[in-house]
């Protein structure tokens, strides 16, 4: 493995990267937020985050192929209230454990969800609201059994909304993670996605079968 470019795991100036690496781990304890996230200007906040981000997601890109991973002319995944993205980050959407955090319909301060501002859905709920209401009706002289299954399937169509929103602020650097060198670190089997990069150049990963000598 090639010796790693000077000051990567700088203490001077730390950058949190994917590595195990014992200087990583000690940047990552000792990290803490500059104070211009609140107190300095936008340009200044938005250098910052980009500092922050494109250290640990991109340290093994060149800056070209960083600017051609992103496209700023792509839209939304779905439509969304300005109020909502200027109170919130998206960290509420991975609120519990795994997938998000439950909503309890019987709950009167239900927790925010994505699906509360957009009009989109608030529209399906409704309409799948009304199917169920139309169904309990005209299903009410049938028979009991093939009632209760047919309003549990509209049920539970009402109730999944929240659960297939797509958290969408999360998937800024979805290009990244699908990158080969980041799947291998992710799965645990580099200790950083510089060993994992080294693994594929020199062919020692094979996808689906195939030799991968390459990053894709």
């Amino acid at each position: 493995m090639r010796a790693r470019r000077p000051r990567f795991y700088s203490l001077k100036k730390p950058r949190v990267r994917m590595s195990w690496n014992k200087f990583n781990m000690y940047n990552l304890a000792r990290m803490q937020l500059s104070r211009t996230r609140r107190s300095g200007t936008f340009f200044q906040q938005k250098w910052a985050a980009k500092s922050l981000t494109r250290g640990y997601h991109g340290g093994t890109m060149r800056e070209g192929d960083w600017e051609r991973m992103f496209s700023r002319r792509l839209l939304g995944t779905v439509d969304i209230d300005p109020a909502y993205l200027a109170r919130y980050d998206g960290s509420e959407q991975a609120a519990g454990r795994g997938s998000g955090r439950d909503l309890d319909p019987n709950d009167r301060r239900p927790a925010v969800s994505a699906d509360q501002f957009s009009k989109s859905w608030n529209a399906r709920r409704r309409r799948f609201e009304n199917e169920a209401n139309s169904e309990r009706s005209d299903t009410y002289h049938h028979v009991g059994a093939k009632r209760v299954i047919e309003y549990d399937d509209v049920w539970i169509k009402t109730n999944d909304v929240a659960k297939q929103m797509t958290p969408y602020m999360q998937m800024t650097y979805a290009p990244l993670e699908r990158r080969l060198e980041v799947a291998i670190f992710r799965a645990m089997f580099a200790s950083s996605t510089l060993q994992a990069r080294q693994f594929c150049i020199h062919g020692a990963v094979r996808v689906n079968g195939q030799l991968e000598a390459l990053i894709i």
